[in-house]
């Protein structure tokens, strides 16, 4: 369990599976998973997502009386009970598996074939809980093709990063537009958004 002085408590469970393969003796697979249950036990004063305007009082929001009272001078705080929702970027189910293929070319040379595929469900970015600022699950492809020494000191490799050009992003802020009375978000895409590929050269004493 995790104390955070903002939110009270949030408890966070689940389990983690590590796992490498030699399928056979040119043939490795790996794959990892996690399961992960992560949500706010306590979290009844959480900031309302759109200002307080956005969010209406029938979706849970209201204006925080106490903080009023204490503080007549500030301006109208609005909250909500947030109390069982998940955590900010903590998708329920993450996973990886790789795969590569040695090749023999000679004695001095091998051709390496090799890829890995990513999957996340569906993430929350925000404690507030804005429905602008979730993001959908997705799954990733990268592969690449080589010809490396057996001594492993020298290669060069050809590599395609999200092959499906899957656009994606890192992290989505509330963005508050009060001219017009808008919730709208900011986001931050991720390096690989879109599909890049390149050669790697690698060379080694």
């Amino acid at each position: 369990m995790e104390e955070l002085d903002s939110a009270g408590k949030a408890e966070s469970h689940g389990v983690e599976l590590d796992t490498a393969f030699a399928a056979t003796d040119l043939l490795r697979l790996d794959f990892n998973a996690a399961y992960i249950d992560a949500r706010f036990v306590n979290y009844d004063n959480a900031p309302c997502w759109g200002n307080g305007v956005i969010q209406t009082a029938a979706m849970g929001c209201r204006e925080d009386v106490a903080l009023l009272k204490a503080n007549p001078s500030l301006p109208a705080s609005f909250v909500q009970n947030v109390s069982g929702d998940t955590m900010p970027d903590s998708p329920r189910f993450k996973g990886t598996l790789n795969a590569e293929q040695r090749v023999p070319l000679t004695d001095k040379y091998e051709m390496v074939l090799g890829g890995n595929y990513t999957y996340r469900t569906r993430a929350q970015f925000q404690p507030d809980q804005d429905p602008e600022s979730i993001q959908g699950g997705f799954g990733l492809l990268n592969l690449n093709v080589g010809v490396r020494t057996s001594s492993g000191k020298l290669s060069v490799t050809a590599f395609c990063n999200n092959v499906t050009n899957h656009f994606y992003v890192t992290d989505i802020e509330d963005f508050w537009s009060p001219p017009w009375n808008a919730n709208a978000v900011v986001q931050q895409p991720a390096r690989d958004a879109v599909r890049y590929f390149g050669l790697r050269i690698n060379a080694s004493l």
